[in-house]
């Protein structure tokens, strides 16, 4: 935990491993059956992701509800833009995975009793079922500062919903 506001949000550091593997995410990865056509654009694929090396993903605010209550908003969560390296055919252990740290700043919802009820009640069930909503998320080539030709590779997405559930064990 890096800080607490005066209005109840909470300033913390999450650290995790993270990576794309774009080859298997669009369709590039070595196949034995690839005819020479095949083989040939899945080369050009993979060196141009390789050439894009990196991909800056930009998430609007994320909005955690219980997952069968989707209109109640537990808690808000803003993030910093993540700048994520990709990676062709990575090993099957997660070495290839790059280290971050990851300034998140939480709001939770100020009534008190609708977070002890779901606590309460993930309690009860031994499941922590959540459902997080982004607004939008927008991915760039390149890394965050990068002002290149990186930059023209841009995807955006809009109304993104998972289910998140922990069971306890």
């Amino acid at each position: 935990m890096l800080n607490i506001t005066e209005n109840g949000g909470i300033w913390i550091d999450v650290e995790g491993r993270i990576g794309v593997d774009a080859g298997a995410a669009i369709g590039l990865s070595r196949e034995d059956d690839d005819g020479i056509f095949r083989r040939i654009w899945k080369a050009i694929g993979r060196w141009g992701i390789h050439r894009l090396g990196r991909i800056t993903v930009k998430l609007a605010r994320i909005q955690l509800s219980p997952d069968d209550e989707h209109s109640t908003v537990l808690a808000s969560l803003d993030t910093s833009p993540l700048d994520i390296p990709l990676t062709m055919e990575p090993p099957p252990d997660l070495s290839w995975l790059t280290r971050v740290t990851v300034p998140v700043f939480i709001a939770p919802i100020q009534n008190a009793s609708i977070l002890v009820q779901f606590v309460r009640d993930s309690w009860r069930n031994r499941t922590v079922a959540i459902q997080a909503h982004i607004e939008h998320a927008v991915v760039q080539g390149g890394s965050l500062n990068d002002n290149s030709w990186r930059r023209m590779f841009e995807q955006q997405r809009s109304e993104i919903y998972t289910a998140i559930h922990m069971k306890s064990e």
